[in-house]
């Protein structure tokens, strides 16, 4: 039984530690449970992503190489071309190409044509030091490379 004139204390609200616990253990199941189920398409997507976006900075960075050669007409920019080519090659099939000569680039690559043609106009550039007038076979073979490169890239994108 109360008194009479009995006034209850006023106390603090307290935290509800099993709530929030319960519920924050709710959405760590909900939380699995979809990456259960759609983890693997997330990662697939965002390695398409990755790739995409890889591709749109090969793509321009190959291009200023082009350009620089078209102003400098210099053996350098156009081994730092081929390099950057064999880098992004390397990546987009997870396999070092960076070490290998171009007659090993050539057959590894199943003996393509737009492959051993722009290798071997560069390799006259690099290392022949064979700067011709015009640099239409150097402009050629970037185009060359820049094509194989999309192939590539189309290949490994529809897997």
């Amino acid at each position: 039984m109360l008194r009479e004139g009995y006034r209850p204390l006023a106390l603090a609200p307290a935290f509800n530690y099993p709530f929030w616990l319960a519920g924050l253990v709710g959405l760590l199941l909900l939380g699995g449970g979809a990456w259960a189920v759609a983890g693997r398409r997330w990662r697939q997507r965002y390695a398409q992503y990755k790739r995409r976006k890889n591709h749109a900075y090969f793509l321009a960075q190959l291009a200023r190489h082009a350009e620089r050669f078209t102003l400098s007409r210099s053996a350098a920019v156009v081994e730092r071309a081929v390099v950057l080519w064999k880098n992004y090659l390397s990546s987009l099939e997870n396999n070092n190409l960076a070490s290998l000569t171009t007659s090993e680039l050539v057959a590894h690559f199943q003996d393509d044509e737009d492959v051993r043609r722009a290798l071997r106009a560069t390799d006259r550039v690099v290392y022949g030091n064979l700067l011709s007038e015009d640099a239409r076979e150097v402009d050629a073979a970037f185009q060359r490379l820049r094509t194989f490169a999309e192939r590539q890239f189309t290949l490994v994108s529809s897997e």
